[in-house]
């Protein structure tokens, strides 16, 4: 059998295909329809265009049916860009990632703003909080009806606070509140936005907004739960904000000195869900909490985060919080004369926050306490 070399459209076509991606979707009978062989050509609040592998027509769907993008592969400035970001080489992260923000006539046609918000987060895991406020700027100038302008705020909104400027930090919240009251985003944002805020209020020490805030969020994500009919896929999206609001109260307690009020709120969680890992993996880090705030139980505090560390790996920010506070509590008991080699068992505990759950709050608090 005699085999040609691929022409130019062939290979165009091959590669083409091992780049794209699936876009997942909902019928009107509720359920997830997969959409293979996909390139995302652009995506705003309303609609998400793409092509077909093989094909050069342009298709969309509604952004209120698009459940998940896979994207499939991006640009090399793009992909090298991330890689390096999960492997700590922030330096490297945001050359890639900006030369890559930059690319606007790249292939794929999507990766030149994902590229840009991911540089964003480079720039502030590097500690340049004004340059990655800038990123999203330029990002929310470039692509203002992106489908992931929400994310775009919400990062906007941690920045500025981080920055000082709460006021700034409020503005980007209430944007996302406002999507969300018109329609154009699903209720499950509304959840995060005030997640964000309470977040925010708690870094910045005032305890008892951020407890109102986080309560906020558990009502929202009590009250989306039940009228999302039309999005069965949100269900267990919600359940998870639930349970991140739920935490939130208990840390706000805890972050008040309230640590007799934070553990039989957490004990009261436990008895709620029992039986519900994530639940229980939660209850147990903030029982944990609550000693290590104590200070006189810290070997009762490293016990504690290391059930959640053994039980918890199926709850990634329960476990990320576990494996982080182990470190605290090595450090906080090799000082103390109680742990041998303490600093240097918290500096791995740190790393592997870090490696595992790059992305999470528990990851830049690991990176702060790394030399």
């Amino acid at each position: 059998m005699l085999c040609l070399a691929p022409t130019a459209q062939t290979w165009a076509q091959a590669q083409g295909a091992a780049a794209a991606g699936r876009i997942d979707v909902l019928n009107n009978r509720g359920e997830v329809r997969p959409l293979a062989g996909t390139t995302v050509e652009s995506e705003t609040l309303d609609e998400v265009r793409y092509t077909r592998a093989g094909s050069d027509r342009t298709e969309s769907q509604p952004t209120k049916v698009v459940v998940h993008i896979e994207y499939g592969k991006g640009t090399p400035g793009y992909e090298g860009g991330l890689a390096a970001l999960s492997q700590g080489d922030l330096l490297n992260a945001v050359n890639l990632l900006k030369a890559a923000a930059d690319a606007k006539e790249a292939n794929p046609p999507w990766a030149a703003a994902h590229a840009r918000l991911a540089l964003a987060e480079a720039l502030a895991q590097k500690g340049d909080i004004a340059d990655a406020r800038a990123a999203l700027a330029q990002f929310r100038s470039d692509y203002p009806d992106h489908r992931l302008t929400p994310r775009a705020l919400l990062l906007s909104a941690r920045y500025a606070s981080a920055a000082g400027e709460a006021s700034v930090a409020a503005a980007d919240i209430q944007q996302v509140q406002s999507l969300v009251s018109s329609g154009k985003l699903t209720p499950d944002w509304g959840v995060r936005a005030h997640l964000e805020h309470g977040q925010n209020l708690l870094d910045a020490g005032d305890h008892a907004d951020a407890r109102t805030a986080f309560q906020a969020a558990l009502t929202a994500a009590q009250r989306g739960r039940d009228i999302v009919e039309d999005r069965p896929d949100l269900g267990p999206v919600l359940d998870t904000l639930v349970l991140e609001a739920r935490s939130g109260v208990g840390s706000a307690m805890l972050a008040s000195g309230d640590l007799a009020g934070a553990r039989s709120f957490f004990d009261q969680l436990m008895n709620d869900g029992a039986s519900d890992p994530a639940i229980r993996a939660a209850a147990l880090n903030g029982k944990a909490e609550a000693d290590f705030l104590d200070r006189n139980r810290l070997k009762d505090a490293q016990l504690g985060f290391a059930r959640v560390a053994v039980i918890g790996a199926g709850v990634p920010n329960e476990h990320a919080k576990a494996l982080y506070y182990l470190g605290q509590c090595c450090e906080a008991l090799g000082e103390a004369g109680q742990e041998a080699n303490g600093r240097a068992r918290a500096q791995q505990y740190y790393k592997d926050v870090e490696k595992r759950y790059p992305g999470t709050r528990w990851a830049r608090l690991a990176r702060e306490s790394l030399p």
